[in-house]
Formats: C-alpha cells, structure tokens, sequence
C-alpha cells in the first residue's frame, strides 16, 4: 500500500522502486555517512556516494539503465545546493520533496484591457471572439474540440493569406520579356512578401524585448517597411527590363530585406524600448509625440537593454539563415535522385535540431513563452511545411526498377515519428538521468581521467523543486518536465500547422490562374521551363500522406494530453495552465499565426517560377531573357 511515486509511472525502461539499489558488487561500492536530519549530530546513515566513482565507470552506466532508489544515495550537500542554485539562478529554499504547482508562481505577461482595444494582428483572435470560444469549450471539458479548434485557427489564416497573394491574384510569364508580364511578381507578389517578412521581424522583436507591450505601433517601423517595398521595387524592374529573372533571385530579395530591417532595428533601437508603455498613450499621441518617439532623445538603454536587443540581433540572424538552409534543401530535391529525398531528408533533420538549439540558448534572456515559440513551434513548423511541399517530388507515378519512393516516405515520417516518441520519453526517469549525465561528463567519458572532479552535481537529478518558470535546462527534474511539457505541445502544435496547410493550400497548384506558375501541373506550361513537373498521381499521393502524418500528429497530441491527466496528476495543473494561455491570452495566437504565415508563404516562394529557386537551372542561370 506505499505510495506510488509519480516519477515511476512512466513504463519506458525499468523505473528503480523503493529500496533499490544500484546493481554494483557490494565490495566495490563507496559510501558516506550522514546524518538522519540535517545540520545535527547524533544518529547517522550510510548512503552511496555517486561521486565517488569517476563518470565513465560501470557504477554509472548502471545507474542510467537501471536507477536506484533516490533514499539509497547521497543527497546533495547544503554547500553544493547553493553553489548550483548561483549557477541557476535558482530560489532558496526550495519547494521541497512535494514538488507543489503554483501557477502563480509562473511569471506571466497578462495584458492591460486596454491593449485589447489596438487592432493590430495579435488582437484579431480576441477581436474575433476566438478566446472566448476556447474558454466555452475549456469549461466543459471538450479537449479534443479545444484542440482542434487551436490547431485550425493557426492554419486558416495563413492559408487565406496564401490564396490570396499567392493563388488568386495573376502572374505573368517569365519567359516573356517585358514589364506587363512582370508586373505583378514586381509590383506586388515579391515586396509584398518581403514586407510581411520585415513586419514579422520588427513584431516579434517587440514581443521579444517587452513581453508587458508585446507590439509597437504601426507607425513606428512604417519608414522600414516603405524602405523595403521600394528597394524591392527599385532592384527588380530594371532586372525585368533587362534580364528578366536569374537564378535564385528570391534569395536575393530576402538578403535585401534582411540589411534594410537590421539597419533600421539598430537606428530605432531607443525608439523601440524607449516607448512609452502606458496603455493609454496609444490612443492619445500627437504628432509631437510620434516625433519625440522617433528622436528618443529621452530615452538611454540600459544594460538590460542592449542584452535583449543582442539577443534579438542573434534570433534574427539564425532566423534568417533557416530561410537558406531550407531553400538549398528545396533546390537540392529538384535535383536528386532516387535516395536523394532520403538523404536529404535526414540532412534537414540534423539541422532542424542545430537550429533549435541555437534559438534557445541564444533567446534565453526572452519570456518563456517567446523562446519556446520561436524554438519549438517555428522551428518544427518550418520543417514539417517545407518537407511537406517537397514530397510530390518522390514520383509514386515512376515506380520504376530501383525506385526508392516509399523508402523516402518512411524516412521523412521518422521526423514526427520521432517528436511523437520524445514527447513522451521525456517525461521518463531513464531519459533524465542519461541527459544529466551525458551532459556532464563528456570530458571523463572521452579521456577516462581519474583526476578530480570527474563529475559535478549537476549531473545528478534533483527531486527537490526551484524555478517555476525554467526553460528545463537544469538537472532539476520537474522543472524540466514542465519546460518540455509546454516545448513538446508547441512541436506537436507547430508540425500540424506544418502538415495541415499544405493540404489546404496546394490546390492553388493544380487550379486558378497561376497553375502553370508552379511545378504542380502535369500539363505543358505556357513558358519552356524544363523543370519536373509533379505527375497528377504524385500530387494526390503527397496530398494523402499530409493528411495522414497531420492526423496522426493530432492524435498523438491528444493522447500526450490524456497521458499527462492520467498518469501524472500533480502537473496536471501545469498543463491546464499551459493550455490555458491560448485563451486567457489570445494575442499570443497572434504571434503563432504571424510565425505561420510567413512559414507557408516562403515556402511556396520556393516553388514559384519567378523565384528562381526550385527553376534555378531552367533559362539562362544569369537571366530568361539575357542573349
């Protein structure tokens, strides 16, 4: 009848019951004396001293696999605590054994009523009654109708803007060699996405920055936005005069956008963080306060300033560069051949995991909410969008000898495969102790050194609880299962946004006015590309398997939720409260549907005749139109 330890309910490899011991020779094994309470003499246990043994022995190799009984080993000394808490910056004292929720203890960024009142992006969910709908279905329990519900409002609205911009306003032919047939991928198409680009940049930025004010008005990067719409304008219609369109000149137009937004970031660095965050200033400024903004004459960043706006610089950058990474993963698919995808696939992968540890740790000093989107969610979606406009080009409709096309299929399915898998392996007690160990002694492991230290405490898993609102990069244990309790939905969230929106905007390629502007038309274009044109039959298998990988992900998020509610009560409440954000705070919906928005519409840019970019070799490399 003993109680059952939340930390041994998940049944991933054997979790160590009450007594147990680490499977060591008994001669061989270390101990130390401690006390029965703390800070007193008199009577003593002996307890196993895990420090004792060097990090690449036997005893804890023994101890990852098999576990122990945390009553078995030494705690961690008073002096080590503090040392650890230093390096955290962790609380004392800590919550204790109890491991006790508090979602007041979570440091949250609420918004002051009148905020609501700005029409801007974040505030078309609250303005369209979608926090209220998710509260009606939170209060009475209908999860899966919740879920849902969150996981279609972030598709349709990128979708629509796809439709529009991408599907229903008219390209011309780029192979004809005048400014009428340009005009609208000049004029329109590019600076239009470039713009929504530059506006997702400045828009996260100010969430990043100031997480109370999570947006500046519209007036304060207006300058930057002209600037990019007309350095766009200004680069493209004597190239479509002249050349017509090179290679890859998509890339090129980002790599624009990018200097003009950066520049402008720094040269309205004080204007940014020097605005006046009074709610009702908003609705009160005179154009002498617009101008006093733009001087920010009154205004001096602080330390704590320039280490945000760095971090922002850095978030930025390796934002940037993913929209390259992914585009020579694009123009590499056009290219290869049968274990092309495959390889490739696994390419993306390695990189997908690169970046997302780049983005966190460089976004660390950001609210939690920030980093874990533009970590967790952004990261994943981008992947899963870009892989899933990539698989027509596995040609089910080839099954010729060699073909390799299901084999690709099922290497490109190991990705959500594996994010359903470590959603939950990380709440796992096996998982925990390999991460905290295999971060710490790298060093031992490789050189097999006796010297001292070997290893440090933070190579071992604290039961005790410190920071509610940790990122999970500590060997605090529920902190760790909370930060990745939140991450992992985000990636669940982020690749069914991924999947979904590819089902409900690729008919723009095979219907409507631009079809013949994208490689999705099995019939002849109106323009001599020779790039592969996707069969009929590919286009519908890809379509299928979309619909099935975006199912399965949603499923799977359901089940994690259940998972949570049933076999660990006590972070139930840590859930609720994740879940709960999305309607107490809808404006947040607004940076998940800005973040894919502009997912879905590069990626399509990489299929766009004009781009450049899946055509790179189709023309001339230096112009369709150059003699």
């Amino acid at each position: 009848d003993r109680k059952v330890d939340e930390f041994e309910r998940f049944r991933c490899g054997l979790p160590p019951k009450r007594g147990q011991r680490v499977p060591y020779p008994e001669k061989w094994r270390k101990y130390v004396e401690v006390p029965v309470k703390a800070g007193e003499e008199g009577e003593v246990v002996k307890r196993e001293n895990p420090f004792a043994y060097y990090g690449c022995g036997l005893w804890w190799w023994s101890w990852i696999f098999c576990g122990a009984d945390v009553e078995a080993t030494l705690t961690v000394p008073a002096e080590h605590e503090t040392a650890l808490a230093e390096r955290f910056g962790w609380p004392l004292p800590a919550v204790g054994d109890s491991r006790a929720w508090r979602p007041s203890d979570i440091k949250d960024c609420d918004l002051h009523p009148t905020l609501m009142k700005h029409f801007n992006l974040q505030t078309i969910p609250h303005r369209l009654g979608f926090g209220p709908a998710l509260k009606f279905l939170w209060e009475r329990s209908l999860l899966l109708s919740y879920l849902t519900m969150m996981v279609l409002f972030v598709t349709f609205i990128p979708t629509a803007y796809a439709w529009v911009v991408y599907g229903l306003v008219p390209l011309g032919d780029p192979l004809t060699c005048n400014l009428k047939e340009y005009a609208v991928w000049t004029f329109f198409t590019n600076p239009m996405g470039e713009i929504a680009w530059a506006f997702c940049d400045f828009t996260l930025m100010s969430g990043a920055i100031d997480p109370r004010v999570p947006w500046r008005p519209m007036w304060i990067f207006i300058l930057p936005l002209l600037g990019v719409y007309i350095a766009q304008v200004a680069l493209f219609v004597p190239i479509a005069l002249t050349v017509g369109n090179f290679a890859c000149q998509a890339l090129v137009a980002r790599l624009i956008t990018y200097i003009i937004v950066v520049v402008s970031q720094y040269r309205l660095k004080k204007a940014l963080f020097g605005f006046n965050r009074d709610a009702t200033f908003l609705f009160q400024m005179s154009w002498k306060d617009i101008l006093a903004v733009f001087k920010a004459d009154h205004y001096e960043c602080n330390e704590r300033d320039d280490q945000l706006f760095s971090a922002w610089i850095k978030v930025s950058f390796f934002k940037f560069t993913m929209f390259y990474v992914y585009s020579a993963y694009m123009i590499g698919l056009s290219k290869t051949g049968s274990w092309g995808p495959a390889v490739l696939a696994i390419f993306l992968s390695i990189c997908n995991v690169a970046y997302r540890k780049i983005i966190q740790h460089q976004a660390s000093v950001f609210h939690r909410d920030m980093n874990f989107l533009l970590a967790g969610f952004l990261v994943y979606n981008m992947e899963a969008t870009y892989i899933a406009f990539g698989t027509p080009e596995y040609q089910v409709s080839d099954l010729t000898e060699g073909s390799n096309t299901f084999l690709n299929y099922l290497v490109i399915f190991l990705s959500p495969l594996s994010s359903m898998f470590t959603a939950f392996f990380h709440q796992s007690n096996l998982w925990f102790r390999f991460r905290n160990w295999v971060k710490k002694v790298p060093g031992p492991v490789f050189k097999c050194t006796h010297t001292e230290p070997t290893m440090d405490w933070a190579a071992f898993p604290l039961e005790k609880d410190y920071d509610f609102d940790g990122r999970g990069s500590t060997n605090c244990h529920p902190e760790y299962r909370r930060a990745k309790l939140y991450f992992d939905f985000l990636v669940f969230w982020g690749s069914c946004v991924g999947y979904g929106a590819y089902a409900a905007t690729s008919w723009i390629f095979i219907v409507g006015p631009n079809k013949d502007s994208f490689p999705f038309n099995s019939s002849d274009p109106q323009f001599n590309f020779q790039g592969q044109k996707f069969a009929t039959g590919d286009y519908f298998v890809s379509l299928a398997y979309c619909v099935f990988v975006f199912v399965v992900m949603a499923i799977s998020l359901l089940c994690f939720v259940k998972y949570m509610y049933r076999f660990y009560p006590d972070f139930r409440k840590c859930l609720n409260q994740v879940l709960e954000t999305w309607y107490k705070n809808p404006h947040k919906l607004g940076f998940v549907t800005i973040l894919s928005t502009i997912t879905l519409g590069d990626t399509i840019l990489m299929l766009m005749s004009f781009s450049r970019v899946w055509y790179v070799d189709d023309g001339n490399i230096l112009g369709t139109c150059k003699t």
